[in-house]
C-alpha cells in the first residue's frame, strides 16, 4: 500500500477543498433552480417609482379618503369609499391583493361603483387565506395602502391608519 491511502493528513488535505468546490456548485445550482419570484412592476422600492407612490398616498389623505374592505368567506369584496365632499367617487376602484410569500397567488381586482354612493363590488373567488398586502385606489390619482391578515373579514384603510 502506498503512504499516500494510508496518511489520514493527506486525505483531508485533499477531501476538505474538493468537498468545498462540490458544495459551491450545489449552491450555485439552488440559487439558480429556486430563485425568489420577482416583485409584482407595481411593488415600488426605490427611486422615482417609490417618489411616485408617496405621491399617490399623499393624494388619498389631501382627499380625506378613507376605504373600508369588506371580503367575504365566498369570495365577494365590498369596498366603502369615503372621501370630503368635494372629491368626485370614481366609477371603479383598482384593487391589489399581493400574497406575503407566494407571487402566483397576487391578483388585480376591479371593483365597481354600484348605486349606493360609495359602494364597490367584485368578485375575488375563494383561497383568500394569508397575509395580503392590500393596495386599493383609482389609477394614477390616488392609493392606499394595509395589510390584511386572512381570514379576517373587515379592515380599514385610509386616513386614521
Amino acid at each position: 500500500m502506498s503512504e499516500r491511502s494510508k496518511n489520514p493528513a493527506f486525505w483531508a488535505m485533499v477531501g476538505i477543498p474538493a468537498a468545498a468546490v462540490l458544495a459551491s456548485f450545489w449552491t450555485l445550482f439552488i440559487a439558480i433552480d429556486r430563485a425568489d419570484a420577482k416583485l409584482p412592476a407595481s411593488f415600488a422600492t426605490e427611486g422615482a417609482p417609490l417618489e411616485k407612490d408617496f405621491e399617490l398616498r399623499a393624494a388619498a389623505a389631501k382627499a380625506g379618503i378613507t376605504v373600508e374592505l369588506s371580503i367575504s368567506t365566498a369570495g365577494l369584496i365590498e369596498a366603502t369609499l369615503r372621501a370630503h365632499e368635494s372629491t368626485p367617487l370614481p366609477s371603479k376602484l383598482e384593487l391589489e391583493l399581493t400574497h406575503i410569500s407566494s407571487a402566483t397567488r397576487d391578483r388585480r381586482i376591479e371593483l365597481r361603483r354600484t348605486n349606493t354612493p360609495g359602494l364597490y363590488r367584485a368578485e375575488a373567488g375563494t383561497n383568500l387565506e394569508g397575509r395580503w398586502t392590500v393596495r386599493i385606489g383609482e389609477s394614477d390619482r390616488w392609493h392606499l395602502l394595509g395589510q390584511l391578515q386572512a381570514p379576517t373579514t373587515r379592515i380599514i384603510i385610509g386616513e386614521s391608519t
